[in-house]
């Protein structure tokens, strides 16, 4: 959830900021919001986790849970934004959904085997 919530946070930071501000302006006026700071810790736990679930699960595991972020995205952002989800909202989030899991359940994705004395970057 630390993209997500990385993402809301910066969005809801970069509306109170000054449309005619320039470039350093909105950098120094972002730094000091406690949202886009909070983005930026959220968003470096995220990229934590991706990597410790990389180090200890098959990139075929972790890679679709990485997709659905963008479900959970979208749904933090309405709950935050007090917006309410259309039907189309709805149906993307819920084709996603399915259409992953009937992807990982066709596939069955599973870890490789390592070859013996292989390693990346060796032609031994």
């Amino acid at each position: 959830m630390g993209n997500p919530t990385a993402s809301v946070l910066q969005r809801e930071a970069t509306i109170t900021q000054d449309d005619n501000a320039s470039a350093l302006q909105l950098i120094l006026g972002l730094a000091r919001t406690p949202a886009w700071v909070g983005g930026i810790g959220a968003m470096a736990v995220g990229f934590l986790l991706q990597a410790a679930a990389l180090a200890t699960g098959p990139i075929s595991a972790v890679q679709p849970i990485l997709i659905v972020e963008l479900s959970f995205t979208l749904l933090l952002a309405a709950a935050v934004f007090h917006r309410r989800l259309h039907r189309r909202e709805w149906d993307a989030v819920a084709g996603m959904s399915i259409g992953l899991a009937v992807l990982l359940e066709a596939l069955r994705p599973s870890g490789g085997a390592m070859l013996k004395g292989h390693r990346w970057g060796c032609g031994c």
